[in-house]
């Protein structure tokens, strides 16, 4: 059993038709801190806290076992960090980074205004960033020339965030 440290992150596949069912039912849940329906890979990024891999372990199982659930997936946090301040966004997203130079992609993320939150973790994907944009362009320029642009950046997916 490991001790976990902040916001682990949370992926999920749910079945069709049953989004609304989903983000409700996680957002419900005590643990969950945010629910995001995305476009992607992934349809739900969801982060929530928990003490250890056990309690983790234990919350997807009851994940998985909901009618909505397709599959579910957690990226456990060894390392996290928020910026204190958000600020005015006209979207969001969120992004899985495979970095082969983990502290020192962290390190430059942090300094990137659009990012919010970070997650460092263990997996095919290593770190998990949320971030803001401001408009079309600042979509562009956020993620190809900052989050793919910094240090050990091997791979990444990204996934808009849908707002309602």
């Amino acid at each position: 059993m490991s001790q976990l440290k902040g916001e682990s992150i949370l992926l999920l596949k749910v079945k069709p038709g049953e989004m609304h069912k989903a983000v409700n039912d996680l957002e419900r849940s005590e643990e969950i801190t945010e629910v995001d329906p995305v476009l992607g890979f992934y349809d739900i990024v969801a982060s929530g806290a928990f003490d250890d891999s056990r309690d983790l372990t234990d919350f997807i199982e009851q994940v998985e076992s909901k009618p909505f659930c397709q599959s579910c997936y957690a990226r456990p946090s060894y390392e996290s960090w928020k910026r204190r301040t958000k600020g005015d966004s006209l979207g969001q997203g969120w992004a899985l980074i495979r970095s082969n130079m983990p502290s020192t992609t962290l390190r430059e993320l942090k300094r990137l205004p659009n990012i919010q939150k970070l997650v460092l973790t263990s997996g095919d994907f290593n770190i998990v960033a949320n971030f803001s944009v401001r408009g079309p362009g600042d979509w562009k320029r956020t993620v190809f020339d900052e989050i793919q642009g910094a240090t050990g950046v091997k791979e990444m997916i990204t996934m808009p965030r849908l707002f309602d």
